[in-house]
C-alpha cells in the first residue's frame, strides 16, 4: 500500500510516533489550563469556576478546561485552543505550534504552574511521615482557606468531622528535614507555600499544619540540634506564632532565633519579601546575622526553683500611690521611652517642635495640658541643618506669640548636620557593643541641664547597628529606657515608617526590627487624613495634605484615647528682606472638625421649615429644586461650593432623621413618581432638635478623633467649651423657640436655643449675612 502523506499541522509536533509512523494528535484538553495560564492575564476570580475560566471585567471571555475551548460573547465567536492562540498571538496554525513550542507546551499535564493553580484551582500539601509516605494533607482553596484532610480509610482522604483525630503531627517536609545536614540552618516559616518556596531555592525549609498559633510539643522534637531561623510574618499573629514557636523549640534546637525581614508590607511573608526583589543570599545573610543573636528566650537553670520565691502583696491605700508623672497629656511620661513613628512629609518635625515650644512654655499650644509649669526640652536632630529647625522653631513661635524670654535658657537644640553627630551603639569586626561612655556622658548633661524631654531624631542615625537585628535594636533601647530612668525625664525616639507599608500607620508600621517599638513604653503615630474623610468636608487633596492626626498606638501606662487632629498653618516668616522671597514655614494647630450646626438656633431650623412649607422640594441634591437650596437660601450657604454643600447634605440628613423634615412620594408635574421634602414636626412644637453636636463627626467620617469634651487654643489658654451656657434670644417670630434634645447648643434657662455667644443684640458668629 502506497504511504499516505497529510497537511495535518499536528503530525510533527507533540509526542513520539507511533509504531506505524503516524503521530498521535495533540491533547489540547489536557494542555488547556496551561495553555490558558500562559497566554491570557488573571481570571476573574468571582466569575470562574473550577472548570469555566471568565476574563474580564463582565467575564465576556470564557475558557472551558473540560472541553479545551472558549468563547467570546461580546464578539460571539470561539473555538478550540489552537483558535485561541492564534486570536491572542495574530498568527497562523504554524506560528500558534511554534508558541506552544516556546513555551513547553507539549504533553498532557494535570498539574497546572503553581501561580496559575494559586489563581482557580485548589492546591494540595502533604505531610509525610520519616519513610515518605503521606499521613496526612492540607487542601488550600482558591479563596485562600485551609481544609485538612486526614486519612478516609479507602486509601484517600477527606475532610470530614474528625478527621483528623488520632492522626500523627510531623513537620512539613519531615522527609528533607531529616535528610539534611544538622549544620545547616532550618527555616521555620508560618505556611506550606512559604516554605515550598524556599525549599526550591536549595533550602532546608518546613512549617506546621494547622497554621499559626498550632505549632504543637509533638513537632519539637524533630528538631533536637538543629539551627532554626524562625520567619516571622508581619502582622500580630505573626508576631505572636514566632515567639511561640522560639519558646517551644528553647532547650530542644541548638540554636533558635526568630528573624522578622526588613520593608515587609503588612501580613507580608517571606514570599511577598522574594517578590518585593529579595534574593536568596541576602537572606542567607540575614539568617546568619540572627543565628549570631539567638532570641531572647532561655530556660531556667537547674536549681532556680530554690532561688525563686514569689513575694506577698501587701495592702495599701489607692490615695498614697503616687500618681504617674506625667509630662505632657497623656503622650509624654517621665523614666520611659516613647517612639514617634511617621512617615516623610506628614509633620512630624513640625509637631515635635511645636510640642517643645509647648513644654517649655508651660501652655497647651497644641492642645493637650502641660503639668507641674514649663519644662527644659533638647532636641538632637541628626539629618537635618540648624537652619532647617530654626525655621521651625521660629515659624511656631511667631505663630504662638512667643518671645526670645521664654524660649531661650529652656531649649536646647544641636544637629548632627552642624557638627554634633551621636553614635550610641556599634557592629564591626569585633562584635557588636554598646558604647557605654555615650550614654553616661548623655544622661549626665540631662541631669546638669535638668532637662525634661530629650527627643533624638531620627534613632536610625543614632548607632551604626543593623536595624533588622531584634536582639541588638532592643539592647539599644533598653540602654536609652535605662538613661530616661536615671535621669527622671521623657525620652523620644523619631523613628521612620517602613517604605513598604501603606495605609494606616500603626506600632507594627515602624521599619526595620520591632523589638524597638516593643521596648517603648508608648508609640506615637502619626497619620495624614485620607481622601476618604477629607471627602467629607470637602477637602481637596491639597488641602487634605495640611491635615494629620497623632495617636497613641500602645497606651501601655494610660487608658486608650482616640485620635488628635492638627492642621498646618502657614506663617509667614518675613525673611525675604529686599527681594521679598521670604520662607512660609507649616506650623501645627489643634484642629476640630467642624460642626454641621456650628451657630444655628432652633429659630434657623423654623426658617427653613418656613421657606419649605408649601414649597415643590426634591430630596435628590442632584435636583435643581433640591429642598437644601431653599435651606441654603436662608443660611447663607452657597450649594455649589463644595464644603457648604457637605454641610447641608449633613443638615437635610439629621432633620430627616429626626423628624423635622420628612419624605414624601408623590408625582411631579410631568406626573412621574419623585420624592419631595417637606415639613414634618414644626420646631416650634419643642419636639425637632435642630441637630446634634457634631464634634465627634470626624469619626463618623471614619477617622478617630476624641468625642468629648473639645479644646481650643485662644491667647495660649486651654479652654473648654463642652457643656457652656448661653444668654437668651427673642425668636422674632414670636413662637418658643426651644431645643430640648440639642447637647450642641447652649440653652437658656427657659429652654431657649442659643449658639455660643449668641445674644439677642449679637450676630451668630459666621453668619452675619442672615437676614
Amino acid at each position: 500500500m502506497a504511504s499516505q502523506t497529510t497537511n495535518d499541522p499536528f503530525a510533527s509536533y507533540g509526542r513520539a510516533a507511533n509504531a506505524n509512523g503516524s503521530a498521535p494528535p495533540i491533547d489540547f484538553v489536557g494542555l488547556a489550563p496551561r495553555i490558558v495560564g500562559a497566554l491570557l492575564d488573571k481570571p476573574n476570580k468571582a466569575l470562574s469556576t473550577a472548570t469555566q475560566l471568565r476574563f474580564g471585567n463582565k467575564g465576556s471571555l470564557s475558557v472551558d478546561l473540560d472541553q479545551g475551548r472558549f468563547y467570546d460573547h461580546e464578539l460571539k465567536t470561539g473555538g478550540g485552543m489552537l483558535d485561541l492562540i492564534q486570536r491572542e498571538q495574530g498568527c497562523d496554525a504554524g506560528g500558534a505550534l511554534a508558541w506552544m513550542e516556546e513555551q513547553g507546551l507539549k504533553d498532557r499535564d494535570h498539574s497546572p504552574s503553581p501561580a496559575f493553580q494559586a489563581q482557580i484551582l485548589p492546591i494540595y500539601y502533604d505531610y509525610r511521615d520519616e519513610n515518605g509516605a503521606v499521613i496526612s494533607r492540607v487542601k488550600r482553596s482558591p479563596d485562600k482557606r485551609f481544609i485538612q484532610l486526614g486519612p478516609d480509610g479507602n486509601g484517600g482522604f477527606h475532610a470530614a468531622k474528625g478527621c483528623m483525630d488520632g492522626v500523627r503531627r510531623v513537620p512539613y517536609r519531615l522527609p528533607e528535614l531529616l535528610a539534611s545536614d544538622v549544620s545547616r540552618a532550618v527555616f521555620i516559616c508560618e505556611g506550606e507555600k512559604d516554605a515550598d518556596r524556599l525549599v526550591g531555592l536549595g533550602l532546608i525549609a518546613t512549617c506546621n499544619s494547622e497554621g499559626a498559633g498550632k505549632f504543637r510539643r509533638e513537632l519539637v522534637p524533630f528538631f533536637k540540634g538543629r539551627r532554626c531561623v524562625v520567619l516571622e510574618d508581619n502582622d500580630p499573629a505573626g508576631a505572636e506564632h514566632a515567639r511561640d514557636v522560639a519558646e517551644k523549640l528553647t532547650g530542644m534546637a541548638a540554636v533558635v532565633t526568630i528573624l522578622k525581614l526588613p520593608d515587609l508590607p503588612p501580613k507580608g511573608d517571606v514570599s511577598d519579601w522574594l517578590a518585593m526583589g529579595g534574593t536568596v543570599d541576602q537572606l542567607k545573610t540575614l539568617a546568619r546575622s540572627a543565628l549570631d543573636q539567638p532570641a531572647d528566650v532561655i530556660s531556667l537553670p537547674v536549681g532556680s526553683q530554690d532561688v525563686l520565691k514569689a513575694t506577698p502583696y501587701t495592702w495599701c491605700e489607692p490615695s498614697t500611690i503616687p500618681p504617674r508623672p506625667w509630662v505632657l497629656g497623656r503622650y509624654l511620661l517621665r523614666g520611659v521611652v516613647t517612639a514617634a513613628i511617621a512617615p516623610g512629609g506628614v509633620g512630624k518635625t513640625t509637631f515635635l517642635c511645636g510640642t517643645a515650644l509647648s513644654l517649655i512654655t508651660g501652655q497647651p499650644l497644641l492642645g493637650k495640658s502641660v503639668w507641674d509649669g514649663p519644662k527644659r526640652v533638647w532636641i538632637w536632630n541628626l539629618e537635618d541643618p540648624l537652619q532647617e529647625l530654626q525655621r521651625s522653631i521660629q515659624a511656631a513661635a511667631k505663630r504662638f506669640g512667643l518671645t526670645r524670654q521664654e524660649v531661650e535658657g529652656r531649649l536646647f537644640v544641636d544637629t548632627a548636620m552642624d557638627g554634633t553627630g551621636l553614635c550610641t551603639a556599634v557592629e564591626d569586626e569585633t562584635g557588636f557593643r554598646l558604647l557605654a561612655p555615650v550614654y553616661e556622658a548623655i544622661t549626665a548633661e540631662l541631669i546638669a541641664r535638668s532637662i525634661d524631654l530629650l527627643v533624638i531624631d531620627p534613632f536610625v542615625s543614632s548607632h551604626e547597628v543593623d536595624e533588622n537585628a531584634n536582639t541588638k535594636i532592643d539592647k539599644i533601647a533598653k540602654a536609652w529606657s535605662r538613661v530616661a530612668n536615671a535621669a527622671n525625664c521623657c525620652i523620644v525616639l523619631v523613628h521612620h515608617t517602613s517604605k513598604a507599608g501603606s495605609g494606616e500607620v500603626t506600632a507594627l508600621s515602624a521599619r526595620g526590627a520591632k523589638a524597638l517599638t516593643d521596648a517603648c513604653r508608648s508609640a506615637l503615630v502619626l497619620n495624614r487624613m485620607d481622601a476618604e474623610v477629607a471627602d467629607k468636608f470637602g477637602f481637596d487633596d491639597q488641602e487634605r495634605r495640611r491635615y494629620f492626626s497623632v495617636q497613641d498606638d500602645k497606651h501601655n501606662r494610660a487608658p486608650a484615647e482616640n485620635a488628635d487632629w492638627y492642621r498646618l498653618e502657614s506663617v509667614d516668616l518675613c525673611n525675604g528682606g529686599e527681594n521679598g522671597h521670604s520662607d512660609s514655614i507649616g506650623v501645627a494647630i489643634p484642629w476640630t472638625a467642624p460642626d454641621p450646626f456650628d451657630g444655628l438656633t432652633g429659630n434657623h431650623l423654623l426658617r427653613v421649615q418656613m421657606a419649605i412649607d408649601g414649597g415643590e422640594w426634591r430630596e435628590n441634591h442632584q435636583s435643581p429644586n433640591w429642598a437644601g437650596r431653599a435651606a441654603a437660601e436662608v443660611l447663607g450657604l452657597d450649594v455649589e461650593s463644595r464644603s457648604d454643600k457637605r454641610r447641608l447634605l449633613q443638615m437635610m440628613k439629621t432633620w430627616l432623621s429626626n423628624g423635622a423634615l420628612v419624605t414624601v412620594e408623590r408625582e411631579d408635574a410631568q406626573r412621574r413618581p419623585r420624592k419631595f421634602i417637606e415639613v414634618g414636626k414644626w420646631q416650634s412644637d419643642n419636639s425637632a432638635p435642630p441637630g446634634f453636636s457634631g464634634a465627634d463627626s470626624v469619626e463618623r467620617a471614619g477617622a478617630k478623633v476624641c468625642s468629648t469634651t473639645t479644646r481650643h487654643i485662644s491667647g495660649g489658654v486651654e479652654r473648654s467649651v463642652a457643656g457652656r451656657n448661653s444668654q437668651v434670644e427673642q425668636d422674632t417670630g414670636g413662637a418658643a423657640d426651644r431645643c430640648h434634645d440639642n447637647p450642641a447648643l447652649g440653652r437658656s434657662p427657659s429652654g431657649m436655643i442659643l449658639a455660643p455667644g449668641e445674644s439677642e443684640d449679637d450676630p451668630v458668629p459666621g453668619w452675619e449675612n442672615i437676614k
